[in-house]
């Protein structure tokens, strides 16, 4: 006869694997869609305009540093899927910012910078990844996948499929990038959770305020530190020069990136749940196993892109867009910035979101100007080499005060020392290859032995 803990133990097992596969097909989803974005739009567009594009969108993504007060207070106090006051609460103030940003933007580039189509293009994607955003935070906190996984798959072929066409017929890439976020953003409204009345004092707030300011001003760094080359290097460099990295960068995030974010994004939930619960010891072990599983993937990644002189990569990127130099240090970059991630969580599950404040945003300011030191002075190489530093820093200032920071510390440096080393020795594609295939067998093997160890 199977125990009554057998039956919980089994209960969760299943309900990890159900949010794994539900999180796994929405993230294949956006994976399969950026994967057709990505090349269709580098042969549509000249190398300036597609960094243009990228620039924007990266811009875009500041919305969140301002609605994230209330989607980042959410995800850790979601609530009761039931009693949606929550949501209600957050809902409310996250769109209302949206719209004030919006129209200050598009209003401001008419009147000063004669450019509002540019600025119209920033908000309506602005207001579709955060819509998107948004809703899944809503959908995963209440521990509902397939909810999730239904409103981010819609919302990301809508939005894929308005932007390829629009360009693919207008050649306008403000207007397209503009249309195609609105979508994106339609669709989540359309496939999130329905509003219920508060059912609480309109007085009572869910979360204190400054909960959720601090919480912003972690995401404010992390957005930083995730766009800010793309930021910086329009200024120092031609815009063909700026295409080119932007489509390497975006073939990075599109590979390790994505396979990365597909991890992380559906640990936390169980790992945020399992210390809730009390079982911090299990959260301490299945955090170093995250580790030992982002250098696993992105060793995996490094070796399949680069193998046949960077066939795949070929595939993905117009000629005129291609700098596969640059492309090993950036997909080890993915593999530090998981990193730092992961390792910050610890901070947050204890409630530490004023020193995870302090620390990210310090990370975000000296690392932003080591990156944008190393641009000035070397190019689109010290732009990659900067990356890495700049989300090498992230990592090492979040390590100290977790249960096992010297590990972290010396991944850190192991990885940003084999990124910058392929930087700088430009290895033939063999190499790479050979190198991220011994690196995935090695640190797949050293996770198996653990799993192992433990029977799971």
């Amino acid at each position: 006869m199977r125990k009554q803990g057998d039956v919980r133990t089994t209960g969760r097992s299943g309900h990890a694997l159900t949010s794994a596969a539900a999180v796994t097909s929405a993230r294949l989803t956006a994976l399969v869609a950026a994967a057709v974005q990505l090349p269709i739009l580098t042969r549509l567009l000249e190398p300036g305009d597609y960094g243009k594009l990228a620039v924007a969108i990266a811009v875009a993504t500041y919305f969140n540093v301002f609605t994230d007060v209330h989607t980042l207070a959410l995800q850790r106090f979601p609530g009761n899927p039931g009693d949606r006051s929550n949501y209600a609460y957050a809902a409310k103030r996250t769109y209302g910012t949206v719209a004030v940003i919006a129209g200050v933007l598009i209003v401001g580039g008419y009147l000063f910078g004669g450019s509002w189509q540019y600025a119209l293009a920033i908000a309506g994607w602005g207001f579709g990844v955060t819509a998107s955003r948004f809703v899944a935070t809503a959908w995963l906190g209440w521990l509902k996948p397939w909810s999730y996984a239904g409103s981010l798959t819609t919302s990301t072929v809508v939005r894929t499929a308005v932007l390829v066409a629009l360009v693919a017929t207008t050649g306008d890439a403000d207007v397209s990038l503009a249309v195609a976020g609105a979508a994106c953003g339609v669709a989540a409204l359309l496939t999130g959770p329905r509003l219920i009345p508060r059912r609480t004092a309109p007085g009572q707030r869910p979360w204190r305020l400054g909960f959720g300011i601090q919480l912003a001003v972690t995401s404010a760094a992390v957005t930083l530190m995730g766009t800010a080359v793309l930021l910086v290097l329009p200024v120092i460099e031609a815009p063909d020069a700026v295409g080119r990295f932007a489509a390497t960068f975006q073939l990075a995030a599109l590979t390790s990136g994505s396979a990365l974010g597909l991890l992380t994004t559906v640990a936390y939930p169980r790992l945020r749940h399992a210390w809730d619960a009390g079982r911090q010891e299990d959260v301490h072990t299945a955090l170093v196993d995250t580790a030992l599983l982002i250098v696993t993937t992105c060793a995996a990644v490094l070796a399949v892109t680069s193998a046949g002189d960077y066939w795949l990569a070929r595939l993905a990127v117009a000629e005129g867009l291609r700098d596969f130099r640059l492309l090993p240090v950036l997909i080890v970059a993915t593999a530090v910035a998981s990193l730092a991630t992961t390792t910050s969580w610890e901070h947050q599950f204890r409630l530490e979101v004023a020193s995870l404040s302090r620390r990210t945003l310090a990370a975000a300011v000296v690392g932003t100007a080591l990156m944008a030191y190393l641009a000035l002075q070397f190019g689109l190489t010290g732009a990659a080499a900067g990356v890495v530093v700049l989300r090498g820093t992230y990592a090492l200032l979040v390590a100290p005060g977790t249960r096992r920071p010297l590990r972290v510390v010396v991944t850190t440096v192991a990885l940003g020392a084999v990124g910058i080393a392929a930087l700088v020795v430009e290895p033939s594609s063999f190499v790479v290859t050979a190198v991220g295939t011994v690196g995935a067998a090695v640190a797949g093997a050293v996770l198996l032995r653990r799993l192992h160890a433990r029977k799971v």
